[in-house]
């Protein structure tokens, strides 16, 4: 057990390493980009989504742990910093097969986007939309169902022209009709 912590925090410690390196190397080719903890959560947020996608949870919890320190270094927790680390955690979560943490995770992370920008927000409409696929997956269709409508009618504020968001939300919506059985609600749904 000592090794495995040894080795994340040496892990974590290169990432800063190189974070902090990165910020260094911009400023010798010329780059006059100022080097700030925005900028160092951005990286880090666009980073952890790479780990997501390839479903690298090991190198993902060491990047969160990277975003949780500078998160409570720099941020309050009503901050667009936190919700998007709340956002990144509700991922892990599920990643993890810990639905209810990440559940909760999405519930918070719509709830501080709410605070800070309003429904008409990205993140917030992320959140809605994997929360709805948790109820799915957990058998809750009528949930899943009304979350899915209301991602819809959001879809259709925030996403001006018709594109893959709309065609996600108009498929969840067809499936989760089809699982309560109204096959022909579920057909009209689909492109």
């Amino acid at each position: 057990m000592a090794n495995i912590y040894f080795t994340m925090k040496f892990k974590l410690g290169i990432l800063t390493i190189l974070i902090l390196s990165t910020a260094c190397l911009a400023n010798l080719v010329g780059q006059t980009e100022e080097f700030t903890p925005e900028r160092s959560f951005d990286s880090l947020f666009r980073q952890v989504n790479i780990c997501f996608k390839k479903r690298d949870l090991t190198a993902a919890k060491m990047t969160l742990q990277s975003m949780d320190s500078l998160a409570d270094t720099h941020w309050a927790k009503n901050s667009s910093q936190y919700s998007l680390l709340t956002y990144s955690k509700a991922i892990y979560a599920y990643y993890k097969g810990n639905m209810k943490e990440s559940l909760e995770g999405f519930e918070n992370t719509m709830k501080l986007r709410k605070q800070l920008f309003g429904e008409k927000d990205e993140y917030y409409y992320k959140s809605l939309g994997n929360s709805g696929s948790i109820y799915f997956v957990q058998g809750d269709f009528k949930a899943a169902l009304k979350i899915y409508s209301k991602g819809l009618e959001l879809n259709k504020e925030i996403y001006p022209k018709e594109g893959i968001h709309l065609a996600k939300d108009l498929n969840n919506i067809a499936i989760a009709y089809k699982e309560l059985g109204y096959f022909e609600l579920a057909e009209r749904h689909l492109l």
